[in-house]
């Protein structure tokens, strides 16, 4: 039997070193080349139906300048982040993108990362080049063909939270980010004493580009909608493009970025189905919905809801009071939710720590949704609940990753995993 199970797991780590090495853009190969763990694919292959696991230890890589190094980032990797929890997974790479700048404390940065599971390692992609935090100095800002950038490395400078606005193009090969902030870029052009005319006046969409590992501004001609905080942004195969929707945007929108166009989708809205600002996305690949849950809020309770691409339309799927205990959180802060393609369940990690709007008793835990029941089934999983570092943080960063049926939640060097059900054979 040990025979057996060594040979399952040279198997599983054959099948991941080919996507680690898989070709990137251009048939180039993915940098750097990460050998899987056989330690993390041991894990992997012996977890369960409704299983956790933790990986501990996991590498930091990358080229790391002297702000980077300040925040202990070559160390650490990127951490917890507030409002920053979302990450994108980016299928030909077998990996997940990260970016996201904090509130304010330690630091605001442009950085960018990717997560490879089967070595449980952190890659640095773009080191930071600008700290958006009590600026003084803009030395190594610039205001180029529009886009207000670093002269380093071509970064965003007014840099912000993704909130749940960031997404991956797998036409483009690009994570995009609807980096919002207050006051915009023309708050830091009039103190550089800059020319603010020669701004451009669209949504501040950014594309960083993994293979490339560049930052580029999408500037897309009128019309266009306006950024917001707060928002969302996903990718919706369906429509050929990328759905931005805040709430205090109001419409929804798609950017096309084969033809660099936006479009007002006109929706059409079911009685009280607009999500409220800070809500979690899903797309749901199997069913062909978009999923969003969020609450409780100051004025109403916790709302999941639906947007089909094939009606145009938007409707309220799932409702509870915000003092009901049988639905979880809702937040871009703190309950980060991903689809689960195998099983056809949302899964989301609700935890207690974060509750805008008032006093909120819902647990820690893990929950999944689904949108032919549209019901919340509340989970207890098997296995070691969600570590905490030594000042009592829970993991906030997350994705799902398909290759090997999990969902990853991460802090710093160590990866919580939960799986909901094994594949068939």
């Amino acid at each position: 039997m040990r025979a057996i199970g060594l040979l399952v797991v040279a198997c599983l780590a054959a099948a991941s070193m080919s996507t680690s090495e898989a070709a990137g853009e251009n048939g180039r190969k993915l940098e750097p080349v990460l050998a899987p763990d056989p330690k993390v694919m041991q894990v992997l292959a012996g977890l369960g139906d409704n299983s956790t696991a933790v990986l501990e230890n996991g590498r930091i890589v990358g080229e790391f300048n002297a702000l980077s190094k300040q925040f202990r980032l070559d160390t650490r990797g990127p951490g917890g982040r507030d409002f920053s929890i979302k990450m994108v997974w980016a299928p030909e790479r077998g990996r997940a993108l990260f970016c996201g700048a904090n509130h304010g404390v330690p630091h605001r940065m442009n950085d960018a990362w990717e997560h490879d599971l089967a070595s449980n390692t952190w890659v640095m992609l773009y080191a930071p080049d600008w700290n958006d935090r009590h600026v003084k100095d803009f030395s190594n800002a610039v205001v180029k063909d529009g886009s207000l950038q670093t002269k380093s490395g071509g970064g965003p400078v007014h840099v912000a939270h993704t909130w749940w606005g960031l997404t991956y193009d797998p036409g483009l090969k690009a994570m995009l980010w609807m980096c919002s902030w207050p006051g915009g870029a023309k708050s830091k052009v009039e103190k550089m004493g800059g020319d603010v005319s020669k701004l451009y006046k669209g949504p501040p969409l950014w594309a960083f580009f993994p293979e490339t590992r560049k930052w580029k501004q999408l500037m897309a001609p009128p019309p266009c909608p306006r950024g917001g905080v707060a928002g969302m942004l996903e990718y919706v195969p369906e429509l050929g493009g990328t759905v931005w929707y805040a709430s205090r945007v109001g419409a929804c929108w798609l950017y096309d970025s084969k033809a660099n166009k936006w479009k007002n989708l006109n929706v059409k809205w079911g009685a009280n189905s607009r999500p409220a600002g800070e809500q979690v996305a899903a797309w749901d690949s199997v069913n062909k919905l978009l999923v969003t849950h969020c609450g409780p809020g100051k004025k109403g309770g916790k709302r999941t809801s639906h947007y089909s691409p094939a009606t145009n339309s938007w409707e309220l799927a799932f409702s509870a009071p915000r003092e009901d205990m049988n639905a979880p959180r809702g937040h871009d802060a703190g309950t980060p939710m991903y689809y689960d393609p195998h099983n056809q369940v949302c899964i989301i990690y609700s935890q207690a720590k974060y509750s805008r709007g008032g006093k909120d008793n819902s647990p820690t835990c893990l929950w999944a949704y689904s949108v032919k029941t549209k019901k919340w089934e509340k989970l207890s999983p098997k296995g070691p609940a969600a570590p905490k570092t030594r000042k009592g943080r829970l993991p906030k960063l997350g994705y799902f990753n398909p290759e090997h049926n999990v969902l990853v939640l991460t802090r710093g060097t160590t990866a919580w995993l939960y799986r909901y059900k094994r594949r068939g054979k």
